[in-house]
């Protein structure tokens, strides 16, 4: 009998579909559960219609023509409705076996994709990305309606990169097509991530060699997948193929993304240095400035594998920012002495150590760089005619600048220390200014001494005082005792005395709390 309903039924939507009443009818065949298969089998020579011949044979070999044609305009739309319903309920749908659960998506999709091709093409790219179509048969159809974007999604969701590259290229230098240039194949490297990089390496290479800046994005955009890819692997690539974007890369990955990685930081500065040797020009002045501003910021380079690697008769300026942090600084001393013949410069690197040392309370430090640079300029060969860069025009020898530099700075250089370098035959006028003021500096560090050591002396008195206090008191507890808490004798368990004088179980210092309060309150309430 139910057979017999059925069959009817089925006969009643056939005669819907010839009156084009195809809403209906399609409501009755998902009432019917009927197999989705039939129903397409029912379009199959409309379907046929949206392809060529060569398409429409692939997917729908399996229906033989059939002799109903509904209306194309009308039939189609009711037929997605009809799909879209059925792959709704697929999975919950249990009259369908595993079989067709795993086959019917495929089909369904792939019709689909016929339909709205013909009908509504904005729902092409979100149906391809559900990952069921047919690959060749849609492949085949959107390559016949030339939806070339469309394709590329389709290989994409099938993990087909290799063959999506190969047809973005061919694209990219065909003058007409809809993906003319680099844009397309760069954007679609960029969303690989690192489980491609063989794949990213091997197709990047060819739009590096057409237009190195643009391609260069391929590693540098700033997307989640690009910033996650492996940067050893990338620089390494870059330095055996295109050493020239070796700077600009590192550049980004630094600045924009924050490396802090040291191998990253040592390589722009030696790419720096390669770079400035083979620069002339207005080009060598850029990279310096680069350079020397790089070594200022950077605090995540290994300044002795820089040292290293730094020429010994030029790049002065970039040695003495390296040597200041490896805190040489009787080596950058004698750079502005005995190299760049600067003096007034090397007075004002031992000013600024000396505030940055006050500044880290590293206070031995900072007054030994004033005694360094006398010690260098003392000790150095100079004539009387020599011209010191940086100082007034008269001519000064290197023992004058000396004894200004400790009139100048008394409290920062020790006097014992500079009275033993000062050579004998110096006039003892020429430095009563220097030991007036070294000798009041010492004077006052005297009674500062003098002032700490009686305040802490006197604190000291105090804590004496309060340890004789403390320990002066004392508690007896007998074996009649009981603790206040818990009303039990104490016996041999530990136990804690409060400032009050109240004698607890060591156990009980929680409940201490509450018996309290409950006092307190007890307390308040007879008043």
């Amino acid at each position: 009998m139910r057979r017999n309903i059925r069959h009817i039924k089925k006969l009643y939507a056939r005669d819907l579909l010839n009156t084009k009443k195809f809403a209906e009818a399609m409501k009755i065949y998902a009432e019917l559960e009927t197999d989705p298969c039939e129903v397409i089998k029912l379009f199959s020579n409309t379907l046929s219609l949206i392809t060529s011949p060569s398409t429409s044979h692939s997917h729908f070999s399996q229906f033989p023509p059939n002799h109903f044609q509904p209306d194309l305009e009308d039939g189609i739309p009711a037929l997605i409705q009809y799909l879209v319903e059925v792959r709704r309920r697929i999975n919950d749908n249990k009259a369908f076996k595993l079989a067709q659960r795993e086959q019917l998506p495929q089909i369904i999709d792939t019709t689909l994709l016929k339909c709205y091709l013909h009908t509504n093409d904005a729902f092409v790219s979100p149906l391809l990305r559900l990952n069921n179509c047919h690959l060749e048969e849609s492949e085949t159809i959107l390559l016949e309606y030339e939806k070339y974007s469309d394709l590329i999604i389709l290989y994409k969701y099938k993990g087909l990169h290799t063959k999506a590259l190969d047809f973005l290229k061919k694209q990219a230098k065909q003058k007409g097509s809809p993906m003319f240039g680099h844009d397309n194949s760069i954007r679609y490297l960029q969303g690989l991530g690192k489980e491609n990089m063989d794949i990213i390496f091997q197709y990047s290479t060819w739009i590096l060699e057409d237009n190195p800046k643009e391609a260069l994005q391929i590693f540098t955009e700033d997307v989640d997948e690009v910033e996650q890819l492996p940067r050893d692997r990338i620089l390494d690539f870059l330095q055996r193929k295109f050493k020239h974007l070796v700077i600009p890369y590192l550049e980004h990955v630094i600045n924009v993304w924050d490396d802090t990685n040291t191998l990253n930081h040592d390589t722009l500065i030696h790419e720096y240095q390669d770079k400035i040797k083979h620069s002339t020009g207005d080009s060598a002045i850029q990279i310096r400035s680069k350079l020397l501003l790089f070594l200022k910021q950077s605090n995540h380079y290994s300044p002795a594998s820089v040292l290293a690697r730094m020429p010994h008769d030029g790049l002065h300026d970039e040695k003495i920012i390296v040597l200041s942090k490896l805190n040489k600084h009787e080596q950058v001393l004698g750079i502005y002495v005995n190299t760049l013949g600067d003096v007034q410069k090397a007075i004002e690197y031992c000013d600024h150590v000396y505030q940055n040392n006050l500044q880290t309370k590293e206070e031995l430090a900072a007054n030994q760089v004033h005694f360094l640079l006398l010690r260098l300029l003392i000790s150095t060969d100079s004539s009387p005619n020599k011209r010191l860069g940086g100082l007034e025009s008269t001519a000064k020898s290197h023992l004058d600048v000396a004894l200004d530099l400790m009139e100048g700075n008394p409290t920062k250089i020790s006097a014992l220390g500079a009275l033993h370098l000062l050579p004998d035959d110096v006039p003892l006028s020429r430095v009563v200014p220097y030991l007036r003021h070294a000798l009041n500096n010492s004077l006052y560090e005297k009674r500062k001494a003098q002032l700490m050591s009686s305040l802490l002396y006197a604190d000291h008195l105090q804590h004496q005082e309060q340890r004789i206090l403390e320990q002066s008191q004392w508690v007896l507890i007998t074996e009649n005792d009981v603790c206040l808490v818990c009303k039990k004798r104490f016996g041999h368990s530990a136990f804690v005395r409060h400032p009050n004088g109240d004698v607890i179980h060591y156990t009980c210092q929680e409940k201490y709390v509450k018996y309290k309060l409950n006092t307190s309150s007890f307390q308040r309430r007879r008043l």
